[in-house]
């Protein structure tokens, strides 16, 4: 205690603004590293919906394409059974329209159709950019062994509660697709039954769609991530057996381009690689992990998430996993951290500099101002003797109070008067005001007639829009009878007898229309007649209303003069309360004035006693050194507690009367604070 008692208000103030100032901060820190922990996690969420949002695309893409081969498979051109087992184009109408179809979906490599017997009967001869391919050898084969053939023969479809039809064969390497097109011969097979108009199957329709629709829309997802800043995402498709689909990864091949791996695709499995995670993904669960890159040596923020299906479509069940190099990933976080950790430091710094310079700021002018009270001090013992000048003001108040009394009496005189007129002047008002009243009642009789009149016009429009409702129905039922007549008529011979049920149902919906327009014409001529009964009688309530007007323009000119009598009154009874409270403050003033005069010399001399301790106290905790003004001076402290010169009081006998005690009870000394308060200003 007795260090902070010695210590300068310069280093209170350094010390205590740090603490205000890093404080909070250290808190944020604290808070901001918890948030990290939780940016982390939601980063690995970001990734696990990463995954399942692309995988969800991918179903919806397979979907499309699990309706596609049952719409080839009901094309109308497939029972043109002279077109059959015939190759090209020209000769088979089935082969142009799967040539047509393979250039308007741009993802079949192959379209083949086969007969109940696996024996072929078409398949496309250009691809889908329109070039000519060679597929005529195929004709020479039978897939009657092949397993797309016998599923969907047999009828084993994936399906769900809203789908049902299509046999999807998983991702394999088609030997058909290799021989045409060059390559892995990478597809997915969906094959639908083809059957004829009495609904027999007749043929298996199927089509091997290239997988690279797939990788396409992983490749896709990479440049969105990487737009965001993830460059060294990588990414793994697998089917329901874990083996690798799709294995991706960009920034290792440094080119953004899909390269297939035929000694890893089909053949490996994720779990080989050991990953953590891979068994949930296999197991069919969405999660998040993180992985160590032992190639490139970091860890990686995983998240993964299994086929669910889309839009009825169940799934291959397949799963995704997308990685992440962990710094990259939080790259924001860390950046902020960074951040906040710099700010700590120059926050720090400028708060140290900051209060130092407030502290030498706030503490000279103190000084300089204890130095300058310390004479204040002297002063106020010599201000006791200028006390006694405030028993001059008891006579001046004596003769301000008979002045006034006199006022009073005039303006009561004056109120007198203006009282009487108001009297007389309301009693016309009153008058007048009985016969505006009568006035009033007339109009009132009147308005109720009109009110009346306009509620019967009101309820004959009211009819008249139901009629008229009748009638526009009847119109719109009219115009449909007449349309189908008009079929019925186009149709002739034996449906021509609908035509005369219509024409009667169109004659009767005319009889109705004119018994409708009948029932509106004599709705609108009684319609007519309440208005006319309205505007007769807002006549005479206009009549009425002009004596009311009249009347209370009269009673208005009254209530101006009583108003204005009012305002002289207002003005009298202002100038008695202003009189009152006049000599209400002199008197007050006096009595005060006569107390406060004697006990000013003591009250004054013991204040200057007092504020020469405070100066000593307050140089104390500014300079952190225990000193009193006096002792800077060179001069003891007696000096500043010397009693002045006590003030000559007033004698008792002129004072008029004695102070109650509650105006003795009035603080002393205002004078000297507002002294203190200018100079501190």
């Amino acid at each position: 205690m007795k260090f902070i008692a010695n210590t300068s208000l310069s280093t209170k103030l350094i010390v205590t603004f740090m603490f205000l100032g890093v404080l909070p901060l250290a808190v944020i820190g604290w808070r901001l590293k918890v948030a990290a922990t939780k940016i982390e996690q939601t980063t690995a969420d970001v990734m696990e919906e990463r995954a399942a949002h692309l995988l969800d695309k991918i179903d919806r893409n397979v979907f499309e394409r699990y309706g596609d081969v049952q719409a080839f498979a009901s094309n109308a051109v497939i029972h043109d059974k002279d077109s059959w087992y015939q190759a090209g184009a020209d000769k088979n109408k089935i082969v142009a329209a799967a040539n047509k179809y393979a250039s308007l979906y741009g993802i079949y490599k192959l379209s083949i159709l086969v007969d109940t017997t696996g024996k072929v009967i078409a398949v496309n001869d250009r691809d889908a950019t329109g070039k000519p391919i060679e597929t005529g050898w195929i004709y020479q084969k039978n897939f009657k062994d092949a397993a797309w053939f016998k599923e969907a023969m047999a009828g084993n479809f994936l399906k769900s509660t809203i789908l049902d039809g299509t046999y999807v064969q998983d991702v394999y390497f088609d030997d058909e697709v290799k021989r045409v097109y060059g390559g892995d011969g990478m597809v997915i097979g969906f094959s639908a039954p083809m059957r004829d108009e009495d609904g027999n199957v007749i043929g298996v329709w199927n089509n091997r769609a290239d997988f690279a629709f797939v990788e396409e829309m992983i490749v896709d997802t990479y440049k969105s991530m990487k737009a965001d800043g993830v460059v060294t995402a990588e990414f793994s498709l697998v089917d329901r057996e874990g083996r690798f689909l799709v294995d991706y990864d960009p920034s290792g091949l440094k080119k953004e381009t899909l390269e297939r791996d035929t000694a890893t695709l089909l053949r490996r499995t994720i779990m080989e690689e050991g990953t953590d995670g891979a068994r949930d993904l296999i197991a069919g669960h969405n999660g998040t992990s993180r992985v160590l890159d032992t190639e490139h040596g970091h860890w990686q923020t995983a998240g993964y998430a299994s086929s669910k299906g889309a839009l009825g479509y169940p799934g291959l069940k397949w799963g995704l996993f997308i990685r992440g190099n962990e710094e990259e990933v939080l790259a924001a976080q860390t950046s902020t951290t960074h951040e906040f950790v710099w700010l700590l430091g120059i926050t720090s710094v400028t708060l140290a500099i900051a209060s130092w310079l407030l502290g030498r700021s706030l503490s000279k002018p103190i000084l300089r101002g204890m130095a300058a009270m310390k004479d204040v001090g002297q002063q106020v013992a010599a201000a006791s003797q200028q006390v006694s000048s405030a028993s001059q003001s008891l006579a001046q108040g004596a003769s301000e109070q008979a002045s006034s009394l006199e006022e009073t009496s005039s303006a009561l005189e004056e109120i007198t008067s203006m009282t009487r007129k108001n009297a007389e002047t309301a009693q016309q008002a009153s008058a007048l005001a009985a016969q505006a009243k009568d006035a009033g009642d007339k109009g009132n009789l009147a308005m109720a007639k009109m009110g009346q009149a306009i509620g019967e016009i009101e309820k004959s429009a009211s009819e008249t829009a139901k009629i008229i409702k009748v009638i526009d129905e009847i119109a719109f039922q009219t115009n449909l009878l007449a349309l189908n007549a008009a079929v019925e008529a186009a149709r002739a011979g034996e449906a021509g007898k609908g035509f005369a049920v219509v024409a009667e149902e169109v004659r009767n919906l005319a009889m109705r229309s004119a018994e409708a327009a009948k029932t509106t014409s004599a709705m609108i001529e009684q319609s007519v007649q309440s208005a006319r009964n309205g505007v007769a009688i807002s006549g005479d309530v206009g009549k009425m209303l002009g004596e009311i007007t009249l009347n209370v323009t009269r009673v208005n000119a009254l209530v101006g003069e009583i108003a204005a009598a009012s305002n002289e009154q207002s003005q009298g009874i202002t100038q008695i309360n202003n009189s009152v409270s006049q000599m209400d403050k002199v008197t007050q003033s006096n009595a005060a004035g006569a107390e406060e005069t004697a006990a000013a010399s003591e009250e004054l001399s013991a204040q200057a006693a007092e504020m020469a301790s405070t100066v000593r106290e307050l140089i104390s905790i500014v300079s952190g050194a225990v000193q009193t003004p006096a002792a800077r001076d060179g001069r003891d402290d007696s000096e500043l507690r010397r009693p002045p010169v006590a003030a000559t009081r007033q004698p008792q006998a002129s004072r008029p009367r004695a102070a109650t005690k509650a105006e003795s009870a009035i603080p002393f000394g205002d004078d000297q604070k507002n002294s203190f308060s200018d100079f501190n200003g």
